[in-house]
């Protein structure tokens, strides 16, 4: 299988419409690699509507009449002040007598990945908080300077990263790693078309620009203008690496499905996008995850409204006729210590559709076709409501804990009327029969969620949420033949299915170059059904327990490495029947940033996923006389074992073969007994290989 995808997303003039903000705000949205002292700049306020031919046309434009200066090391703008002296620290210093001076050295890194920060900037403050001295750390994110005098503090900025100031007691010259927090920049005044794209270990990070919120209405379309990322406007779903198994969090946590559509872009500050899955996420059945990062500081209230419709305009399918109805509503209200969010949407579509059909089996041919001036005969109805809610309560700007909750409803009913040729393959005799096929479903499902997530200090950060999913559906299928032997088949039942789903999930950094992440999931669901004609047709009864842990490396401030596996045991009951497995999932990813325009990801991930309560269930679905479907409750879960590389050039371009090794993929299977065909599902090893480029 070839698969290439084909996006065009980028531009390279800059247009900044400025009002009354500071100057380190304005130079961090130009997407350059920009080290700066972030005080000495934030004095400067600007106001300004012009647009650049680039980026560094604006950044020299912006420091015209003000006591700074640019230094070019690289593809890293340097920032510094004319009027304090600008030192390039060494990396190997000499402790030296105090007569002679007083050398400190340390690192500078960031916080949440460890990776050490390149030309990030130095300064060391006197007792009036003035630079006494200003210097930048070397490619390995080392500064090592020799003062004459001792300095009271030390000052440390890097672009997108929260200034760190602290005091500096005597006497102490060795200070040890300076962790950055990174930091939510507002751009709510400032439209760049620059576009940020930062490699990390694990994921991608795209910087949501101005030009690109400008003139989107809601996420879902601000989504569809990253690279690789595709949206289907019609159903709403979202596609990574041409997959709809999509996972969307915001800020690390799994959200209810309203609050999405309630925010707003303006909020967004970046957008990653993770493609090989690991700790809680490996046994969830997605194939990448996207993952908002919003901006802090945030106050106030989004409200959102929208209505999609579609009518056909067919003659022969009802022209005129709406087709597709979808208003939706919603708000979010946000303070400093705590959020709420509601939604509401509910959708409505109808299709009256020609119908032509052929069928295959061993000895006969069934075909069903419509003349010019036939009349509908597929015909579909089916209504949706969703209604979301949640609370957040934010105890301090590193703890928070949230309770949500969405409420679905769901009505589908189709009916097919045919008129069938019948064609024996030996004799080639004919013979003429009518058929009608009728599916009505009610479902309902619940799904409500606790979480927390906590930053206790520098190095240890805590998740866990707690979830109960309830899923009800009531289901008709009715049959009737009319053939010289007339067939009337039906069954109307109950299925269900009970869930509940418990996290915990710890990161703790060890050192600049090292951090470790380890935690436990629990999983147990219950899948039943009941027939009109009979009791008990599924008892179907899961447990999973999942133990995983991780390391991070970062040997270099180019290259960073992860390894680790995730490990899980499932016992299921198939009525008295019980069946036990472990599943052993290992992962390892290398990431190089050979430089600003060149970076190359390899990796070996597995991810893993299960039947669904249609695959398990034996409740039988007639298709036609000759086929009926049903379910298998001796399905196992699938474990996809994937490599892949991926070539990233100048943020614009990147290519990516991958190989996929599925061992039980849940496949269909036909069995056939006396006249008749049965479609089940059985586990089935499958490969696939695939390239994927975006541009």
């Amino acid at each position: 299988m070839l698969l290439i995808q084909i996006h065009i997303a980028f531009s390279q003039e800059v247009r900044l419409n400025v009002v009354h903000k500071p100057l380190n705000v304005v130079v961090s949205t130009l997407g350059l690699e920009v080290s700066f002292d972030d005080q000495a700049l934030s004095r400067y306020l600007v106001s300004l509507s012009k647009t650049f031919p680039n980026a560094e046309k604006a950044l020299k434009y912006l420091l015209i009449g003000k006591p700074f200066r640019i230094e070019k090391r690289g593809q890293v703008y340097i920032i510094i002040s004319k009027k304090a002296p600008m030192r390039t620290s060494t990396t190997s210093p000499k402790t030296t007598p105090k007569s002679e001076g007083f050398a400190f050295k340390g690192t500078v890194s960031d916080a949440e990945t460890r990776k050490r920060l390149e030309y990030a900037t130095v300064s060391f403050l006197g007792p009036d908080g003035q630079p006494l001295l200003t210097a930048i750390t070397d490619e390995k994110g080392a500064f090592a300077i020799t003062m004459p005098d001792y300095p009271q503090k030390i000052r440390i900025s890097y672009l997108g990263y929260k200034t760190v100031t602290k005091e500096i007691p005597l006497p102490n010259t060795g200070l040890g790693t300076f962790p950055l927090q990174t930091e939510v920049i507002s751009l709510d005044e400032t439209i760049v078309s620059s576009n940020d794209v930062r490699h990390k270990l694990d994921r991608e990070s795209h910087l949501v620009t101005g030009q690109m919120t400008e003139g989107t209405p809601n996420v879902e379309e601000l989504l569809n203008k990253i690279p690789g990322v595709y949206l289907d406007r019609l159903s709403g779903s979202i596609r990574v690496n041409n997959s709809k198994d999509v996972l969307l969090l915001v800020n690390g946590v799994q959200q209810a499905v309203g609050y999405l559509r309630n925010l707003s872009p303006e909020r967004i500050h970046s957008v990653e996008i993770i493609r090989e899955l690991s700790g809680r996420f490996v046994s969830d059945g997605y194939s990448s995850i996207i993952n908002l990062k919003l901006k802090e500081n945030y106050s106030g209230y989004d409200m959102y409204v929208s209505s999609i419709s579609g009518s056909s305009l067919s003659s022969k399918t009802s022209a005129g006729q709406a087709v597709l109805t979808k208003p939706s509503f919603g708000i979010n209200y946000t303070q400093k210590d705590y959020s709420f969010f509601a939604n509401y949407s509910w959708s409505q579509e109808t299709q009256h559709l020609l119908l032509t059909k052929k069928l295959g089996y061993k000895d006969f041919v069934l075909e069903s076709g419509n003349p010019a001036n036939s009349k509908p005969k597929d015909d579909y109805d089916a209504d949706n409501g969703v209604f979301s809610l949640g609370i957040t309560r934010i105890f301090s700007p590193n703890h928070s804990i949230g309770l949500q909750a969405d409420f679905v409803s769901e009505n589908v009913n189709s009916s097919q009327m045919r008129s069938l040729q019948r064609t024996e393959t030996t004799s080639q005799e004919q013979r003429s029969m009518k058929d009608s096929v009728g599916n009505n479903t009610s479902a309902r499902t619940f799904v409500g969620t606790l979480f927390y997530q906590g930053k206790w200090n520098n190095r240890l950060q805590l998740y866990a949420d707690l979830s109960y999913n309830h899923y009800s559906n009531d289901i008709s299928n009715t049959y009737v033949l009319t053939d010289i032997q007339p067939y009337v088949s039906g069954n109307d039942y109950n299925e269900y299915k009970d869930h509940s789903l418990l996290n915990i999930e710890a990161q703790y950094t060890l050192s600049a170059k090292l951090s470790v992440s380890t935690g436990y999931s629990n999983s147990w669901r219950k899948y039943a059904s009941s027939s009109s004609q009979g009791v008990g047709f599924l008892d179907y009864r899961e447990s999973r327990n999942k133990c995983f842990g991780y390391l991070s490396i970062y040997p270099t401030p180019k290259m960073q490495f992860k390894v680790g596996a995730a490990i899980e045991e499932v016992s299921s009951w198939n009525r008295d029947v019980k069946t036990a497995y472990g599943r052993l999932l290992p992962y390892s990813q290398l990431n190089f940033n050979f430089s600003k325009a060149v970076n190359l990801n390899a990796s070996y991930s597995t991810s893993q996923y299960y039947p669904a309560l249609y695959q398990l269930s034996p409740m039988s679905l007639v298709i036609d006389k000759y086929l009926s479907q049903t379910g298998n409750g001796g399905l196992k879960s699938a474990v996809t074992h994937m490599a892949a590389i991926r070539l990233a050039l100048w943020d614009k371009f990147s290519i990516s073969p991958m190989f996929d090794y599925t061992q039980g993929n849940i496949s269909e299977l036909y069995l056939e007994k006396e006249y008749k065909l049965y479609r089940t599902f059985t586990n089935v090893d499958t490969k696939e290989f695939r390239i994927q480029a975006t541009f």
